[in-house]
């Protein structure tokens, strides 16, 4: 959710600078970051909620962060290289996942809620 979030930002910033000569827009990447850690053979890291527990795998999914790179789209609409129909997909898909993930986590925690009061 925090990726999702944080790509919200950039696009809204994209957005927000689509008449500012020279802005170079930007884009979130992170999926393929986090793909290319897993292909290299290294396995997520489990996570220990107690000392006692044995350690799990290698990489620590919280050690993988996303980068705010150049979009690079070779676009130019007369002042820069935001393309407003581009970003409004964009933020369009954004917005759905991140209400996705957000729903799941809410269903998450139901689930160990009722689990919890043994119903």
């Amino acid at each position: 959710m925090d990726v999702y979030a944080l790509r919200q930002k950039v696009i809204a910033n994209n957005i927000a600078n689509l008449t500012t000569p020279g802005f170079r827009a930007k884009r979130v990447k992170f999926e393929d970051i986090l793909s290319s850690k897993l292909k290299k053979g290294r396995k997520l890291k489990g996570r220990r909620t107690n000392l006692h527990h044995l350690p799990i795998g290698q990489l620590d999914i919280r050690k993988v962060k996303p980068k705010i790179v150049n979009a690079g789209t070779g676009y130019f609409n007369g002042i820069n290289d935001v393309n407003i129909d581009l970003e409004m997909t964009n933020l369009a898909q954004t917005t759905i996942s991140y209400d996705a993930a957000a729903k799941l986590l809410y269903v998450k925690y139901q689930i160990l809620q009722k689990s919890i009061r043994g119903r």
